[in-house]
């Protein structure tokens, strides 16, 4: 091939793929999907109505999700976890240190999870935890676990 033949076949490819570009940059020009946003304020995603033998833990941990009025998740901000009925006590989820109260960061989806092990005492029982936003503590949830021997 010719001199003149290799700057040719050079200008074509350089022009094809000029005329790619432009597509594609074309199609690039759509908007923006919006994220899947969620229910404005604080409300349970995961742990509610649970069953739990004495001395266990949940088989679920309890997981709250925080998200600001537009519906986005709200990130690193404080959710308290209390037991407010019951023999139990509300535990980290990766470090299994017993507590009364227990202060959790959202993570980058606005959730904040937390443990509970029930007490070794004789069953039925009903216990409830309380989770609210340091934030706002007028933002509350209530979840509701059977203590059960079986």
């Amino acid at each position: 091939m010719n001199v003149l033949g290799k700057y040719i076949r050079a200008i074509i490819v350089i022009v094809a793929g000029i005329g790619l570009i432009t597509a594609c940059s074309k199609e690039d020009q759509t908007p923006l999907r919006q994220p899947n946003l969620g229910q404005p304020g604080l409300s349970i995603v995961s742990g509610n109505l649970q069953v739990i033998r004495p001395g266990d833990t949940l088989p679920e941990p309890m997981v709250v999700e925080y998200r600001d009025d537009a519906g986005k998740a709200i990130i690193g901000t404080f959710i308290w976890f209390k037991v407010t009925s019951g023999p139990a006590a509300v535990l980290k989820p990766v470090v299994p240190e017993q507590a009364y109260d227990l202060k959790m960061q959202t993570d980058w989806q606005g959730r904040a999870i937390a443990q509970l092990r029930a007490y070794n005492l004789t069953a039925p029982a009903t216990i409830t935890v309380s989770a609210w936003a340091e934030d706002d503590p007028s933002l509350k949830v209530v979840f509701t676990q059977s203590l059960r021997n079986q």
